[in-house]
C-alpha cells in the first residue's frame, strides 16, 4: 500500500489500542476498593505519535498521574472511569465503521459494484 502503513493498518492498531484502554479501565473500576491500588491509564497521545512512525507499536500503559489519594492509597475514581470507559467505547465503534466502511470500499472496487 502507499506509504509506511494502510489505513487498514492504522485503524486495526487504533482498535487494539481501544481494545487495551478498555482492559486498564476495568481493571481500574475492579480495584477501586483495593488499597494502595494505582490508576492505570493507556497513553494515548504517546501512543499515537509512534504509531506515526512505527505501525506495529504496542499501547502504553503507565501509571495515572496528579489524582487525589483516599487514605487507603487507592487513588482511583470511579466517576472519571466509567467516563473514560464510555469514551472508549465510543472511540471503538468509530475506529470499527470506519474499518467497516474501508472494507466495504475495497469490497465495491473488487467486485465492481
Amino acid at each position: 500500500m502507499i506509504g509506511k502503513s494502510s489505513q487498514i493498518d492504522t485503524l486495526s492498531q487504533l482498535l487494539q489500542q481501544a481494545e487495551v484502554r478498555h482492559r486498564v479501565v476495568s481493571q481500574n473500576i475492579a480495584n477501586v476498593n483495593t488499597p494502595g491500588y494505582r490508576n492505570l491509564d493507556v497513553s494515548f497521545q504517546q501512543s499515537m505519535e509512534q504509531l506515526a512512525s512505527d505501525p506495529a507499536v504496542q499501547a502504553i500503559v503507565e501509571e495515572t498521574r496528579g489524582l487525589v489519594k483516599r487514605e487507603d492509597g487507592n487513588n482511583v475514581d470511579l466517576d472519571r472511569e466509567l467516563g473514560l470507559l464510555t469514551k472508549n467505547s465510543l472511540q471503538f465503534e468509530t475506529y470499527s465503521h470506519l474499518l467497516l466502511a474501508k472494507f466495504s470500499l475495497l469490497r465495491s472496487a473488487i467486485t465492481g459494484q
